[in-house]
């Protein structure tokens, strides 16, 4: 009996065989099938059950649901499972000369940060509930800080320095927030900081320039998503840098990758926008001592 790919077998079968794998020959007369010549001896039969065992885990804990654990749980009639997240976060940009619509005035400048934001959060698998633009006011900062919300992750762009409008570590100190993470020895993006909040919230700083803030937001975001789900970290990925780097201080570049495999940085970067990530797809961690042809962390770019 010829059977379509996925149909149930008639009762009685004992073999199913594929159909390139099966000729058609008279036997005495009469029309039969049989294996072709040089056709592996194989029963194509699938049985029920024959992936999974009851009890069998699927994933371990910790892992990301992502699509493959979606396609397996539906697949082993899974139909419910305990998860943590989406990790939530509310957003805050800072600063007076911030402008995100009208024409600039004297000493403004455009929003290069805030439309672009929420995707390098959801590559941290960082859910943006909302984003809030506030000036250079203590007071402000302060009631803002005082807001109920469900957000698991409050975002901060700007305030992060220690200038005369930078507002956020000492309003953190008033908060009697603690401090987890207070600068990385990076460039760019060194001054951001991790805090806990009084009611248990988290507090992600970033700097306001926008390539700054992408780079410690890429390489702090995830783990702070491994640490509010209990989530495996991913191992990180390495490159080979095709030139290496001085000074006594890591640097955080974009790179692109060029023919035979290694990694081409693209130069000296510009922090106010993202125009030299065009064309690259990571921001390669480049610490002091790096050189030509060695391996280098990379910090994949969303697409």
């Amino acid at each position: 009996m010829r059977l379509a790919t996925g149909a149930p077998t008639p009762l009685g079968a004992t073999a199913v065989i594929r159909d390139e794998y099966a000729v058609t020959a008279k036997v005495s007369g009469q029309r039969v099938i049989m294996r072709a010549p040089g056709a592996p001896m194989r029963d194509d039969t699938r049985r029920r059950g024959e992936h999974w065992t009851t009890g069998q885990h699927l994933a371990p804990a910790g892992t990301r649901v992502c699509p493959a654990v979606v396609s397996a749980a539906a697949a082993a009639e899974v139909t419910a499972l305990p998860v943590r997240g989406p990790v939530r976060a509310n957003v805050l940009l800072t600063g007076d000369e911030i402008r995100t619509h009208g024409p600039l005035g004297d000493g403004q400048t455009r929003d290069a940060l805030g439309p672009i934001l929420p995707n390098y959060l959801r590559a941290c698998d960082i859910r943006c509930d909302h984003i809030w633009h506030l000036d250079d006011d203590r007071d402000l900062l302060r009631s803002w800080f005082e807001l109920s919300t469900d957000a698991d992750l409050i975002v901060v762009a700007g305030a992060t320095g220690r200038g005369a409008a930078d507002h956020l570590r000492p309003l953190l100190a008033e908060a009697g927030a603690r401090v987890l993470i207070d600068g990385v020895a990076m460039r760019p993006g060194g001054s951001h900081l991790v805090a806990v909040l009084p009611d248990g919230r988290v507090l992600l700083g970033l700097p306001g320039n926008p390539y700054a803030a992408v780079a410690a937001l890429l390489l702090t975001g995830p783990a702070l998503v491994d640490a509010l789900t209990a989530r495996t970290s991913r191992a990180p990925m390495w490159g080979r840098i095709a030139a290496g780097i001085t000074g006594e201080i890591t640097k955080v570049l974009p790179v692109r990758q060029v023919p035979g495999g290694v990694w081409r940085t693209a130069g000296p970067v510009q922090t106010p926008h993202l125009a030299d990530l065009i064309g690259c797809s990571a921001l390669a961690v480049l610490r002091p001592g790096t050189v030509r042809g060695s391996l280098a962390e990379l910090l994949p770019l969303p697409r």
